[in-house]
């Protein structure tokens, strides 16, 4: 159908809307964004649905999955760029833990699952007693926001539950999870930098577990650029 866009037609349009109630507009406007909400987002709707509804099983065997499955070759080099940044800073580095986002698509990743670690002696290797191997997005949202932006997030542990999840604090549904927190500073894990991975896509992140807390900006920098750098010297083995 061929519509003529020309003057006469469009005054003859907007005569019509003039004549029109206040609501009636507002909710025409409102069907027209949510219109091009939904067409400008239907390839990933229809990733979504499809994952949801066509592979129900695959779908929920990945978001409640606590173990992700890595090539042995790119675990190997992804524990061993942990063992050299541990090497390099060992009277900083608590531990590492590098994390994949699952199910694998950057819009609708429903859990950060623990891929591999390192701990640095004499710290105690089983890291189980924390809770931090199979955590959904919405759980400690303050890091999750964050690194889901392409953004480092760094943290003093202790505050997290010494004051940030206190009821008086408007923003303590950002902290909460399943973390025990007071069990990683009572092991010495007492400062968290992460830092984010994404090459092609919004891939995982790294968290760095640091034996103590920065004294000035100049080392809480340091301290994040050590985490970054790690992620970077990681990461692609992560992602590919």
């Amino acid at each position: 159908m061929n519509i003529n866009f020309d003057s006469e037609n469009i005054n003859k349009l907007l005569d019509m809307i003039t004549k029109w109630k206040t609501s009636k507009i507002i909710t025409v406007f409102f069907c027209l964004v949510i219109g091009f909400i939904i067409y400008s987002t239907s390839d990933s709707w229809t990733l979504y649905i499809n994952n949801t509804l066509n592979n129900p099983n695959k779908h929920e065997e990945l978001g409640n999955s606590t173990k992700y499955t890595i090539k042995k070759e790119n675990k190997d080099a992804i524990d061993k760029g942990l063992t050299k940044a541990i090497n390099a800073y060992p009277n900083d580095i608590s531990m590492i833990l590098v994390y994949k986002y699952v199910p694998e698509n950057t819009q609708f990743s429903e859990r950060r699952i623990l891929v591999t670690y390192k701990v640095n002696p004499p710290n105690k290797d089983d890291i189980s007693v924390y809770h931090l191997d199979n955590l959904p997005l919405s759980s400690f949202l303050a890091e999750t926001n964050k690194l889901w932006n392409n953004h480092i997030y760094y943290v003093e542990i202790k505050k997290i539950y010494t004051e940030y999840l206190k009821d008086s604090n408007e923003t303590r549904n950002e902290y909460t999870s399943q973390i025990n927190y007071p069990a990683l500073v009572n092991d010495g894990n007492v400062y968290l930098v992460s830092a984010p991975v994404k090459f092609a896509t919004m891939t995982g992140y790294v968290a760095v577990y640091f034996k103590r807390v920065p004294k000035d900006e100049a080392e809480v920098e340091q301290f994040n650029n050590i985490a970054q750098n790690i992620a970077n010297d990681v990461g692609y083995y992560l992602e590919y």
